[in-house]
C-alpha cells in the first residue's frame, strides 16, 4: 500500500489535507484512491506534509488486513517506529485476520521536537465517559493538564461524510455548550472509514488508530490528548481504543492518555450527575433518534437512566423520555416489563452488573430489582 505525498488546500477557516493511496491490485475489494481529512485551518497551521505519521496510523489496520507493506515517501515519528511493532503484535493477537506488515518511509524516522508549549485536548462525544474526562481536567490547577479543546469528529459510525446533517446538527448543539465552559470544539471530518468498512473491519476495532491519526494531524498544537476509556480494567477485551494500545500511539510531542479506565461507567455517571451542563446535552443512545438525543429504550439508555435513578438528579436530565407519576416522582416512560433483549452479550451484561452493584450499595431496591430481572432473563436465554 503506497501513500503518496499529501497536498493541502485552505479555504476560509477550513483546511483539506488529502493523499493518493495505491492499493495492490490483488486486493479482494475496491478501496478509495484518496484519503482526506478536513480540519480547522487554525490547527493545521504548521502542518508538515512530509510527516506521514497520521496517514500511516489511519491505514495501518487496512494494510495489516491486506497483508501489504505500508510505503510512504515521507517520514514518521521515531517514537512510533519503536511502538508500532508492539501495536501490530497486539492487534494481530486479537484477530487472525490482521498480519504485521513492514512500514517503509523514504525519509526515514525523525525524533519530533515541540516548538511551543502546546495545548491540551480531549475526545468528546457528549457521552458519560467524555463528560467525565472533561470535568476532571476542565479546571485543573496545572495548564499542562487543563483541557482547552474537545475533538468531535466525523471519522466513523454513527456518522458518515456522505450524510453530514446529523453530525452538523450535533456540532451546532454542542459547540455553544462547550464555548460557555471555555472549551473550543474541534470539528474534523474524513473519509478514512471508507478504507475499513469494505474490508469488514469494524468500527469497534479500528476507532482507536483512526482517532490517534486524527489527533496527530494537530500534534504540533497539542502536548496532551485524552481519549476517555470505554471500559474499566475489570472488563477489558479486544477493543480499538484500549489502555494497552492508546498510549503506544503517542509521539515525542503529543502524549495520548487513555483516561479513567480504573473506574466503571456507573462511578463516572454518578460523579457527573450533579453537573448542570450535561442535563441538556448527555447523549448515550445507540440509535440517536431524530428529534431527541436518547431513545430511552436501548440498552445504553436504560442502564444510564437506571444509574441516574440511584442519584438525586434523574429529574434534572432533559435528554431522556421520562415522566412524572402521581406523586411527582420521575419515572421511566417505558415500564420495565416491556423491556426486550436489552442484554445481548457478556460485555453488555457486565455494564448491567455494575448498575446492580451500585443499586445494592446505595439501597435503591427498585433499581436492583429491575436489573436483577434483566440479568436473569439474559442468563435464561443463554442457558436455554
Amino acid at each position: 500500500m503506497l501513500i503518496h505525498t499529501p497536498t493541502m488546500e485552505i479555504k476560509g477557516h477550513r483546511c483539506r489535507v488529502q493523499v493518493k493511496v495505491d492499493v495492490h491490485p490483488a486486493a479482494p475489494v475496491s478501496l478509495p484512491d484518496t484519503l482526506w481529512f478536513n480540519l480547522p485551518a487554525s490547527v493545521a497551521d504548521g502542518l508538515d506534509l512530509d510527516n506521514a505519521t497520521p496517514f500511516l496510523l489511519a491505514l495501518l489496520l487496512p494494510a495489516m488486513y491486506l497483508n501489504q507493506p505500508l510505503h510512504t515517501p515521507g517520514w514518521y515519528s521515531e517514537e512510533l517506529s519503536e511502538s508500532l511493532p508492539v501495536v501490530q503484535t497486539i492487534f494481530s493477537g486479537w484477530s487472525n485476520m490482521l498480519k504485521p506488515v513492514p512500514i517503509l518511509a523514504g525519509k526515514g524516522v525523525r525524533a519530533m521536537k515541540r516548538v511551543n508549549e502546546g495545548m491540551v485536548g480531549s475526545c468528546f462525544s457528549a457521552g458519560v465517559d467524555s463528560f467525565y474526562t472533561l470535568r476532571q481536567y476542565l479546571h485543573h490547577p496545572s495548564p499542562a493538564f487543563r483541557i482547552s479543546h474537545a475533538l468531535f469528529a466525523l471519522i466513523g459510525p454513527p456518522f458518515h461524510h456522505s450524510l453530514p446533517q446529523p453530525y452538523e446538527e450535533a456540532v451546532q448543539r454542542m459547540s455553544p455548550m462547550l464555548q460557555k465552559l471555555g472549551v473550543t470544539l474541534l470539528d474534523i471530518r474524513s473519509n478514512v472509514y471508507d478504507f475499513c468498512h469494505p474490508l469488514q473491519l469494524s468500527w469497534t476495532m479500528v476507532h482507536g488508530l483512526i482517532t490517534a491519526a486524527t489527533i496527530h494531524f494537530m500534534g504540533h498544537s497539542f502536548q496532551k490528548f485524552f481519549i476517555p476509556s470505554s471500559y474499566s480494567f475489570h472488563n477489558l477485551f479486544p477493543w480499538g481504543s484500549h489502555p494497552l494500545t492508546d498510549p503506544l500511539l503517542s509521539t515525542e510531542i503529543t502524549r495520548i492518555i487513555h483516561h479513567a479506565f480504573h473506574l466503571p461507567r456507573t462511578e463516572k455517571t454518578v460523579a457527573i450527575a450533579d453537573w448542570p451542563p450535561i442535563w441538556q446535552h448527555l447523549n448515550v443512545c445507540l440509535y440517536r433518534p431524530e428529534g431527541t438525543l436518547n431513545c430511552g429504550q436501548c440498552s445504553k439508555c436504560i442502564r444510564t437512566i437506571l444509574t441516574l435513578a440511584c442519584t438525586p438528579h434523574l429529574g434534572q436530565f432533559k435528554t431522556f423520555p421520562l415522566q412524572n407519576n402521581s406523586l411527582g416522582e420521575t419515572t421511566l416512560a417505558i415500564a420495565p416489563e416491556q423491556w426486550q433483549n436489552l442484554i445481548k452479550d457478556e460485555h453488555s451484561a457486565s455494564f448491567f452488573q455494575e448498575v446492580l452493584h451500585l443499586a445494592q450499595t446505595s439501597n435503591h431496591s427498585q433499581v436492583a430489582q429491575w436489573v436483577t430481572m434483566l440479568l436473569e432473563r439474559y442468563r435464561c436465554l443463554i442457558n436455554g
